[in-house]
């Protein structure tokens, strides 16, 4: 006897922007497996066009409000590249701080306010912040660590 499985989730929960998971099975065999990222265009490039090389970096890092020093540290160095221009070490060190601190700060978005609901079985962090105060509280107290550490850099 043969089997057919079709698995088609079309909003995902709990991710950073929009997707779906697209799976089909025959025979025990997985003939298809797809995450989709149906975010539509935004036309980011087409915005940048006719600025001044000035304000690209401010302009690339609306391009995602989790993860904006990570796009305007890309548009600074490609400004950098194309204009031949060498930071110091210094200042290279001083970004991959600041993105350091994005970084944890996006993680811990991840963890703390995504998975952690999942793990103790409830729909969002807001329960528990009455039955665990004290671990909902270290994911904000480490949250706004990382966001500090990228705006005093």
């Amino acid at each position: 006897m043969s089997e057919n499985i079709d698995i088609d989730v079309k909003y995902l929960t709990r991710v950073e922007g929009h997707g779906n998971i697209v799976v089909n099975a025959e025979d025990g065999d997985i003939k298809k497996c797809e995450w989709q990222v149906i975010e539509a265009p935004r036309f980011f490039e087409s915005m940048v066009l006719g600025n001044s090389w000035r304000e690209l970096h401010h302009i690339t890092s609306r391009i995602c409000g989790i993860c904006s020093m990570a796009h305007q540290f890309a548009s600074l160095k490609a400004t950098e590249d194309a204009m031949g221009i060498e930071i110091s070490e210094q200042d290279q060190l001083l970004r991959r701080l600041a993105y350091h601190g994005e970084m944890l700060q996006s993680h811990i978005l991840h963890v703390g306010y995504l998975s952690f609901p999942d793990l103790m079985n409830e729909q969002s962090v807001v329960p528990l912040a009455s039955s665990r105060p004290e671990k909902v509280k270290t994911v904000i107290r480490v949250h706004r660590l990382g966001n500090e550490l990228s705006e005093t850099l």
